[in-house]
């Protein structure tokens, strides 16, 4: 998805035609392989579809079928195959669990192998060199080599010796790392069964869609709002050691009931969290607070230390599909989509969300967000 996007200029919609589709850019003809164009109808702009852009009777293009389809079909047909996937999973959560476990401990394996094998080999170097070196210090002696000849080989092997040592000290390092990763077995298992969680597949993208049309439900109960943030904090608990980020919680609340609903508000906080792991470097620090303030209401915040927000992209940071100019760490992907969501259901709560940079150390961002006490009463 990733890719196709990449090689894609998006145009910007007409605002009389609504948002775009989520699945823009991404549908391709199954017969010339072009790209399905998205279109709205002029006489019901309820309806939006997708057709070949190489269809030769609109666009004097080669292909023969316009492949007409119409974008909530689209939308129907994935969120049918996303909630058969959900079940598939919640079936044999254990076996898949297990198996991912297995996959995992068979890639440390094998790169336990390679790294072991390197290790050797420049352990062997090391051992090696100063027999050369003494030989080499011999030929001098007896004339057969230069002084000039001895100077410069000599120097080589000292360079040599020292890159041979730091490599064998990171190969060793590493080792130790992997090990210590053999022992993470039950965290891995956790991280991956939160995953697999039906909250957690559901496409956060058809979540916008179901709000937006009005067909999100929410049903609140009174949660003590300290256990159910610090539950989704130990949810991250594995990826942060992995990447020695240290992940705090520090609830001045106590034990403060806030009326939500629960699998939604999971994912308010768990894109944020999510948000500044993504963001954050490693060995870097993420905290999250949580207080009641003097006007009433219960106040969730999430500070980092990643490289902040550009000032002149704080106010479009909520809206759909917005990119901020910084780039995730660590491989990971920005789809801008997540932080739209949480506005969405924050709004849903009676609540408020802000994002700012952070002002008491060099760099970082912090989100907050704020629902009353009393809201679901």
């Amino acid at each position: 998805v990733q890719q196709l996007l990449a090689t894609t200029k998006p145009r910007k919609p007409k605002e009389i035609n609504g948002p775009k589709s989520i699945f823009c850019d991404l549908l391709r003809c199954a017969d010339c392989g072009k790209k399905l164009w998205y279109h709205t109808n002029t006489v019901n702009r309820d309806i939006h579809f997708f057709s070949c852009s190489n269809y030769t009777g609109d666009y004097r293009g080669s292909c023969v079928s316009r492949h007409y389809i119409r974008a909530d079909a689209v939308a129907t047909v994935v969120e049918m195959e996303l909630r058969r996937l959900a079940d598939y999973l919640a079936a044999d959560e254990e076996q898949f669990a297990e198996l991912l476990a297995q996959k995992s401990n068979k890639q440390m394996e094998a790169e336990k192998r390679t790294v072991q094998g390197e290790l050797h080999a420049a352990e062997m170097r090391l051992e090696l060199l100063p027999k050369l070196l003494k030989n080499l210090y011999e030929d001098k002696v007896s004339g057969r080599m230069m002084e000039e000849d001895y100077a410069i080989l000599s120097r080589e092997y000292a360079e040599e010796r020292e890159g041979l040592k730091k490599k064998v000290k990171a190969h060793r390092d590493r080792l130790r790392r992997i090990e210590q990763s053999e022992g993470e077995r039950e965290q891995f298992i956790r991280a991956i069964r939160k995953f697999m969680e039906m909250r957690t597949l559901t496409n956060q993208i058809l979540s916008i869609r179901k709000i937006e049309k009005g067909q999100m439900q929410l049903h609140f109960a009174e949660t003590p709002l300290g256990d159910f943030v610090s539950d989704i904090c130990h949810d991250f608990d594995y990826q942060a050691e992995r990447r020695q980020v240290t992940l705090t919680f520090d609830n001045a609340a106590g034990d403060m009931a806030v009326w939500i609903d629960r699998d939604h508000f999971d994912k308010v906080v768990t894109n944020l969290l999510g948000n500044a792991m993504k963001y954050v470097s490693d060995g870097g620090t993420i905290t999250v607070t949580l207080r009641q303030t003097d006007d009433g209401q219960a106040e969730l915040t999430v500070r980092d230390d990643g490289p902040g927000i550009d000032e002149a992209q704080l106010k479009k940071i909520f809206e759909r599909f917005y990119q901020a100019s910084a780039r995730p760490v660590a491989g990971q992907m920005s789809y801008g989509i997540g932080l739209n969501l949480t506005q969405k259901i924050v709004k849903m709560h009676h609540g408020t969300i802000a994002a700012r940079n952070r002002t008491d150390v060099p760099h970082g961002s912090e989100f907050t967000v704020r629902l009353p006490l009393e809201q679901g009463r």
